[in-house]
């Protein structure tokens, strides 16, 4: 999945790449309507890729933080001591 910006640029590039020809080739209001069209779609990615970023960022949260007093869980703690074990052999 790409990052919001990321799903912006993709966006934008693929419509000046799709419209143009579509507009030589299409009757007008078909050309209209298809434009209508990917535009809709492209915010719409671009809305639910906003809204699955927050929502990993939660679950993230959520992941590595007791829920009760909100601090890191015993999970990450015990990977994170490991970790400093390796590194310090």
């Amino acid at each position: 999945m790409l990052h919001e910006r990321q799903a912006w640029i993709a966006n934008v590039v693929f419509h000046f790449i799709v419209l143009p020809p579509a507009w030589d080739v299409l009757e007008p209001h078909m050309a209209l309507r298809l434009t209508v069209t990917l535009v809709a779609v492209s915010i719409f990615s671009v809305i639910f890729v906003r809204v699955i970023t927050n929502q990993q960022r939660k679950l993230e949260v959520q992941v590595s933080t007791d829920p009760l007093i909100g601090l890191l869980n015993r999970t990450l703690l015990n990977s994170t001591l490991e970790h400093a074990i390796q590194q310090n052999r």
